[in-house]
């Protein structure tokens, strides 16, 4: 595995240590040569005896952050994934963003809706409040491809397991099972990093599998792109069509992942 070091180009400089493990692994640190602050890109890649890479994968880190430890995923250089084939959990390949850059290629989505339950497949958004009888606020989400997961850690972080159902704030009814946190614990194919794909993700989703005739959705699905502090969007797939819709509302909901 190589691990290069931070370039010249770069603001902050670094060398990289690479040693060999007992158990013949391989581990890596990079050193800064002065304090820094922000986000680092890192790039991995291995290689085989003919120097070919057969292995990649890049991340990035915010200083500070995860006690200074970077995990970085890679991917075999090799396998490419075409819409409507199937990922690596068992869903279908809705998105190729064309290159293996900030730590992902393709979006997947999972193989089947989240339902609670052996019937209850609609589930609501939830609301944000400070306190539990203010006003709902908005966390403050994304829409672009790209954004769900950070979209979803976001309402995650606020909402817990406390989203309100309700924008009457004299109701304090909260629930854990609203559907950015009901992505975030899913769990299939042996992933537990799924999430709830935001607006034009999931207009990626209905225009490559639904309006394709696969991945078996029916109605409406909600996102993880606010409107405002009282709706959310969603997307109709039987049409095509996106609305900003109330987030008390029960709708369906298809995770996604990266890779």
């Amino acid at each position: 595995m190589h691990l290069p070091a931070i370039d010249a180009t770069s603001d902050i400089s670094g060398v990289t240590q690479l040693r060999e493990n007992e158990a013949g692994t391989w581990s890596a640190t990079v050193r800064l040569a002065e304090s820094a602050s922000g986000t680092i890109g890192f790039e991995v890649w291995a290689v085989d005896a003919s120097e070919a890479h057969v292995y990649e994968g890049g991340t990035t880190h915010t200083v500070g952050q995860n006690g200074n430890s970077v995990t970085i995923p890679t991917h075999a250089v090799s396998t490419t994934y075409a819409l409507r084939s199937t990922g690596p959990a068992g869903g279908l390949v809705f998105y190729d963003k064309g290159d293996y850059v900030g730590g992902w290629r393709y979006l997947e989505a999972a193989p089947a809706d989240i339902m609670l339950g052996t019937d209850d497949y609609y589930h609501i958004f939830g609301y944000y409040r400070t306190t539990p009888g203010g006003a709902s606020t908005e966390v403050g989400t994304g829409t672009g491809i790209g954004t769900g997961k950070a979209n979803t850690e976001a309402l995650m972080s606020k909402m817990v397991t406390m989203a309100y159902t309700s924008y009457t704030t004299s109701d304090t009814t909260t629930t854990g099972d609203y559907a950015a946190r009901l992505c975030d614990i899913h769990l299939a194919g042996g992933y537990d990093d799924w999430f709830l794909p935001s607006r034009y993700e999931l207009n990626q989703m209905y225009l490559n599998l639904q309006a394709q005739s696969v991945g078996g959705f029916s109605g409406y699905y909600w996102s993880s792109s606010e409107e405002g502090h009282l709706s959310a969007w969603l997307q109709s797939f039987s049409t095509g069509n996106q609305y900003d819709y109330g987030k008390y509302n029960d709708v369906n909901i298809r995770p996604a992942r990266a890779f």
